[in-house]
């Protein structure tokens, strides 16, 4: 079953509490979080992040989006899980170290 008006390579889907659907897929080659309504129709991004997201996860009140993208730390010279969020729905994304969402929380 299709929900989406065009085909994307679309993985993990999660569902919210609204009924939409999330789930990753390429813009422009890069990973990122897209939502469709329950009823299907036209997908749009909820991130738009210049690094691949690796995976995500809803809030338990469906109010925000937890993802990880992984961040070279070039002072130790190796790859890190940064955390960020974004409210559902779109909005502006902040750092989500701030809010005590750590790495396992999103990847594991």
């Amino acid at each position: 079953m299709r929900l989406t008006d065009k085909a994307l390579n679309a993985t993990s889907p999660r569902w919210s509490k609204d009924g939409s659907v999330y789930f990753l897929a390429p813009k422009d080659s890069v990973a990122q979080i897209w939502r469709v309504g329950a009823n299907g129709g036209a997908a749009q991004t909820e991130t738009s992040y210049a690094l691949d997201v690796n995976n995500f996860k809803l809030s338990p009140d469906g109010k925000l989006v937890a993802f990880a993208v992984r961040e070279t730390d070039y002072d130790a010279n190796k790859g890190k899980n940064g955390i960020w969020m974004v409210p559902a729905g779109g909005g502006k994304r902040f750092h989500g170290g701030s809010g005590g969402v750590e790495a396992a929380d999103v990847t594991g």
